[in-house]
């Protein structure tokens, strides 16, 4: 199937068969005379080998060390995505962690007064404006009283001590409310060295003690600052509100002016005292 052609007897000649695709093949010599076939004979069998690239087991090693490679490939990617996965959600952590910490920065500096670690002016007038509007809403007998409260002399000790000496004083101020007040009292740094508080849901009698309390620390209790005692008292004036009550817009001020009227009468009644609404 190689020759079409025929060889004439006698002649010596050579065949060189090239590519041929593997497989097993026989070699046969067809005689003829003229046209007329004389015969068939078989000389020879044989066998081609595949190139080894050809041969399955190869082909198979090869599809097998493809695919090993094309899943070492993808485990190496995917291992490098999941890494900077992790380190992008490291980065997210981390950034979010110290916007946290900054948010609460931000909120405690707007709430907050830096020297004495009390609310300040802002925070209080939120903080009043909402239990105002509770107590207007409140069944009858609810109380609410707050405290108006400013150093006495206070300019003296800056004059006489430094304004350190006074900063200490207005710090122990602080560290005094917050050892007598409840969780549910709010104190404030008002302006200066003026100070209020708002004892919720407390009556007459209970402001009182409270504020008497906080009076008797200022007054037992001097502050230290270079090997000298700074001793220094406290004013304090109070009212007590029950319910009902009308809220108004300006409700809120009214209160404040009628504590710091209270607050005026301590003074001019000598200071180191507490004076409340309504008694002489």
């Amino acid at each position: 199937g190689f020759d079409e052609s025929f060889s004439t007897p006698g002649q010596s000649f050579q065949r060189e068969y090239t590519n041929l695709p593997p497989g097993s093949y026989r070699l046969e010599v067809q005689f003829y005379n003229g046209s007329q076939p004389l015969g068939r004979q078989s000389l020879a069998s044989f066998w081609v080998e595949p190139p080894f690239w050809q041969n399955p087991l190869f082909q198979l090693i090869l599809a097998v060390s493809g695919g090993l490679l094309i899943y070492a490939g993808f485990r190496w990617r995917y291992r490098k995505i999941e890494r900077e996965k992790e380190r992008l959600t490291e980065m997210v952590r981390q950034a979010t962690h110290e916007l946290e910490k900054k948010n609460t920065l931000l909120a405690r500096l707007a709430t907050t007064d830096e020297l004495t670690g009390l609310y300040n002016r802002r925070f209080f007038m939120r903080a009043i404006l909402q239990e105002v509007r509770r107590l207007a809403r409140s069944r009858p007998g609810e109380t609410l009283t707050l405290l108006m409260l400013d150093l006495d002399h206070f300019k003296m000790i800056n004059d006489v001590y430094g304004h350190e000496s006074g900063d200490r004083v207005l710090q122990f101020v602080a560290r005094c409310l917050k050892s007598v007040l409840r969780v549910t009292d709010v104190s404030a740094r008002f302006g200066g060295e003026e100070f209020v508080v708002m004892l919720p849901q407390t009556p007459l009698i209970g402001g009182k003690l409270v504020a008497d309390k906080i009076r008797r620390i200022m007054e037992a209790n001097p502050v230290e600052r270079n090997g000298q005692e700074i001793h220094s008292t406290i004013s304090i004036g109070m009212l007590t509100v029950s319910s009902p009550v009308e809220y108004t817009d300006d409700l809120v001020q009214q209160l404040l002016q009628r504590a710091d009227i209270q607050l005026y009468r301590a003074k001019a009644l000598g200071r180191n005292r507490v004076v409340v609404e309504g008694e002489d």
